[in-house]
This record gives C-alpha cells, sequence and structure tokens, in this order.
C-alpha cells in the first residue's frame, strides 16, 4: 500500500485508487496515518472498498465501503455500495444497500465513486443519477473477472463517448473464488478512459499512470465539503 502511493508520488500522480477488497479497516487507518505524515503530489485517495458494520437507526447494519481521503488523509467522503454482487437470495454480499451518490466538486469539475457493479449494470436509479448530476469523473474500485473488465471497460467507453462525457478510472482485483482450487490466476490491470476518447489506456499488472492531460490545472489545496444525491 505505501510502496504504492510512493510510487504514485514519484510519477506525480493526483488521484490514487485502489482496488475493492483489498484494504481491510487497519489498511485504512495505516493510510490516513500516512497520508497526514506523507506530503506529496497526491491529492485524493480511494481506499478501496471494504465490508464495514455501522450503526443506524433501526440497528447495527453492514454495508461495503469506499473511503475518499484528502491528500492530508482526512475523510471527504465514504460512498455505500448501492448494488450488490450476487443476490439476496444466494447471499453472495452480505450487506445492505447504499441509497447516497456523493458528489465532490472540486475545480476540475465533479468526483464521484461507484464500487464495481454500481458502475457496471446500467442500474436505472445510477443511470439516472449520472444523467441528472453533472459528473465529470467517476473512480471505480472493483473485484471480478475478465467479464467483469470488459464489462467495465464498455460501460466507461459508453459514459465517455455516447451518454454524459464523463471520464473514469477503474482499479480492478482478480476474484479468486471464481477459480479452481490450486489455480493460480493473474492479476488484472486496470484502465482509464477519457472523455470524448474512443479508447481507453490500460495500465499494467501491478498498477500504473493515467495521464488524462490535466497536470497544468489548479487543484484543491484543502478538503471541499462534498454535496450529496439521494438515489431514489
Amino acid at each position: 500500500m505505501v510502496k504504492t502511493l510512493q510510487q504514485a508520488a514519484s510519477a506525480g500522480a493526483h488521484v490514487v485508487v485502489f482496488p475493492e477488497f483489498t484494504l481491510d479497516l487497519l489498511h485504512k487507518e495505516q493510510l490516513r496515518a500516512h497520508l497526514r505524515k506523507t506530503p506529496s503530489s497526491v491529492q485524493m485517495v480511494v481506499a478501496g472498498a471494504f465490508h464495514v458494520e455501522e450503526m443506524e437507526a433501526a440497528g447495527p447494519a453492514t454495508f461495503n465501503i469506499s473511503p475518499v481521503l484528502s491528500g492530508n488523509g482526512s475523510l471527504l467522503f465514504a460512498h455505500r455500495k448501492l448494488r450488490l454482487f450476487g443476490s439476496k437470495d444466494d447471499g453472495t454480499e452480505f450487506a445492505q444497500v447504499g441509497n447516497q451518490l456523493h458528489v465532490l466538486v472540486t475545480p476540475i469539475g465533479c468526483m464521484t465513486v461507484l464500487i464495481c457493479k454500481d458502475f457496471m449494470d446500467e442500474d436505472r436509479r445510477v443511470n439516472n443519477l449520472l444523467a441528472e448530476v453533472p459528473v465529470d469523473w467517476v473512480w471505480v474500485p472493483s473485484y471480478g473477472n475478465d467479464t467483469t473488465l470488459k464489462g467495465h471497460k464498455a460501460r466507461a467507453k459508453k459514459l465517455a463517448t455516447v451518454t454524459s462525457g464523463t471520464s473514469c478510472a477503474v482499479a480492478q482485483t482478480q476474484n479468486t473464488a471464481t477459480g479452481k482450487p490450486g489455480d493460480m490466476l493473474p492479476p488484472l490491470p486496470g484502465f482509464g478512459h477519457a472523455a470524448g476518447e474512443a479508447v481507453e489506456r490500460n495500465v499494467s499488472i501491478t498498477g500504473g499512470l493515467i495521464d488524462f492531460g490535466l497536470d497544468t490545472q489548479p487543484l484543491p489545496s484543502k478538503p471541499i465539503r462534498p454535496t450529496l444525491t439521494r438515489v431514489k
């Protein structure tokens, strides 16, 4: 985790996205501590996504949550996954669903986070939000296989060139549970897809830098309060 951040900072990265289910609760506290004491070019970190129990009015409930941190370790917002893997009947992902889309307003446009299936599935509720809210950037922590990655690429291409002109970055990790016992499944590369471009830009299986051509643009020096839009 720290090595990845150091490599990203050395490359001049402004946003770092970790894949789904790669950072647990302890890792995230270590990540915040590292950001607090290590100034760098990194302005935002999407700290993967992991199941977390939170207290609701009706009692404790588990959500798949993606914390989004500023470059100094402050929590900007925490996205609750809207679309779960599997179904309630098969119990593949034991969690409740969220009901909000968080939109962070920055000098280079509006940013949000969608976790894996939130992004890949063209669910009507999520589609409506992306059409109604001016989202310029979507950061996607993901967990899946080759089929998942292909689905993400198709969705990113549509958002970039057909629907809303949105730029996307997907960080993917391999779902090893889909293989046979003893199989050594290879890591999966992530990618970025810039608005208006017909083809995505892939990174290596160990991660990499996607240059969206905004290195001369001003970036926020302080955390900005995100605006919240409720999924209906």
